[in-house]
């Protein structure tokens, strides 16, 4: 019964906003979880932020964000949820308040805070904190310092978002951000930009004020939207990883993990590409890590409205977990690959994923997409987003010779009402392949969310 009045919903949701919409500009250009940019405030922020100039020397800016988001789950996780779960069928409200300030004098210095307020409703499973809630805490809190008119140090805490999000995203679709604490070095060229950061993830707990900066470390050089007057783009990489507890195929420990790669992609035109390919080496425990990414995405304008696409990736998994050597890629704290349907990484997959776009009065966003997910390694498992093991569980089938993950269709609606008001509604389905039924419950998933946000 709650699935069919979803999809109910979920047509009246359609059908109020097409009719209600009122069209201003471009919704986003990439993908559902894009509505951010790399600076401190996101774009769609950056509208509403009150300049209040409080004398000749110091100036305020005010500005935030109100949240909701509806999430209804059949068969969560493929139904494999722990054992002091209530259901693997939950139905959840996320309320998210994100307030911020910039107060800056002359062009000396700034300090930017952002408090973020978040809660859980309907759902009576026990909290993630990560994802679900967090009371009260400063999400951002940074001294930025304009050292030239070209570069910036930040030091504090503060969000960490790079080219396409596939190792570090601030990870927009759950109802907690990620954000790091460090230092942070900008560079911009006319030709590009240079990031140099030492930062550490954060590790988010339900109370006030409360959250802790991990045992973590991130260290890197990021080169951004570098031009060499051809018809792309490129981005350069080199991300240095640590952590002390890690987990692969049962074996906990150390790990220490080099990223390099670069990422490919087109200026505007009715084609548009993304390539990007990274290697990692480094250590885990007592075995040598070697591992390769490689992410695509092309996609051909029909007409004024329409496009077609097709997208994947190709990440090998670990070749013997018997030998001296790692091969299980690490994607870090990359943005969900596949939305809020499945919490799936792409580490250890093929994925193959068709779609098609529509846009309609630079507002409307639809797109439909199919991915079909299949396992690489037989001799490695899979993960979620967050690198946590999925597959396989302890007291259950470890080996096995099935490689299904699973067909995922998903249809997802942006919407942007007026200049402070957006919308989204999704749709996801995912028929579970026979790797997950052979090595858990493997149920299917069936997915259905609305989402709208106030900016003020």
């Amino acid at each position: 019964m709650r699935l069919f009045s979803g999809l109910f919903f979920f047509f009246l949701w359609f059908v109020a906003q097409v009719s209600t919409a009122q069209y201003f500009g471009k919704s986003r250009s990439e993908d559902n979880e894009d509505f951010m940019q790399q600076d401190s405030v996101p774009r769609h922020w950056s509208i509403s932020l009150k300049a209040i100039p409080l004398n000749k020397r110091w100036n305020l800016s005010v500005g935030g964000e109100i949240r909701y988001y509806y999430q209804n789950y059949q068969h969560v996780n493929f139904g494999e949820v722990p054992s002091n779960f209530v259901s693997d069928s939950p139905e959840q409200l996320l309320q998210r308040a994100l307030i911020h300030t910039s107060l800056s004098w002359r062009n000396r210095f700034r300090i930017f805070t952002q408090l973020n307020h978040t809660k859980r409703y309907l759902n009576q499973n026990p909290i993630n904190n990560q994802v679900d809630e967090d009371l009260m805490a400063f999400h951002q809190l940074f001294l930025e310092i304009p050292l030239s008119s070209k570069s910036t140090l930040r030091l504090g805490k503060q969000e960490e978002i790079f080219g396409g999000e596939r190792l570090l995203a601030a990870r927009e679709g759950p109802n907690n951000r990620m954000t790091h604490a460090g230092i942070h070095f900008r560079y911009k060229h006319r030709n590009y930009s240079r990031d140099v950061f030492w930062v550490r993830p954060m590790t988010l707990t339900p109370g006030f004020l409360d959250d802790q900066m991990s045992s973590e470390n991130l260290l890197g050089i990021y080169f951004s939207n570098v031009d060499f007057q051809k018809p792309f783009l490129f981005d350069f990489y080199s991300i240095y990883f640590q952590s002390p507890k890690r987990e692969y195929l049962f074996r906990v420990g150390e790990e220490k993990r080099n990223t390099f790669g670069f990422r490919m992609f087109s200026k505007p035109g009715k084609w548009q590409y993304s390539f990007e390919n990274a290697y990692q080496v480094g250590t885990f425990m007592d075995k040598n890590i070697q591992a390769f990414m490689a992410i695509f995405d092309v996609s051909r304008q029909m007409g004024s409205k329409y496009f077609l696409g097709f997208s994947g990736n190709w990440v090998p998994g670990d070749k013997n977990y018997l030998d001296d050597q790692l091969n299980t890629f690490n994607t870090l704290f990359a943005r969900p690959p596949f939305g809020q349907t499945v919490a799936l990484n792409i580490t250890n997959t093929l994925n193959l994923s068709p779609y098609i776009k529509y846009q309609a009065n630079d507002l409307i966003n639809l797109t439909l997409r199919a991915s079909f997910v299949t396992r690489q390694s037989l001799s490695d498992g899979i993960f979620t987003p967050n690198m946590t093991p999925m597959r396989p569980l302890p007291n259950q089938v470890i080996e096995s010779k099935k490689n299904g993950i699973g067909n995922i269709y998903t249809l997802d609606n942006n919407f942007i009402f007026s200049k402070r008001w957006i919308g989204l509604a999704e749709l996801g389905i995912c028929d579970a392949g026979d790797y997950l039924k052979e090595t858990g419950r493997g149920k299917d998933v069936f997915y259905f969310a609305m989402r709208s946000a106030y900016k003020f």
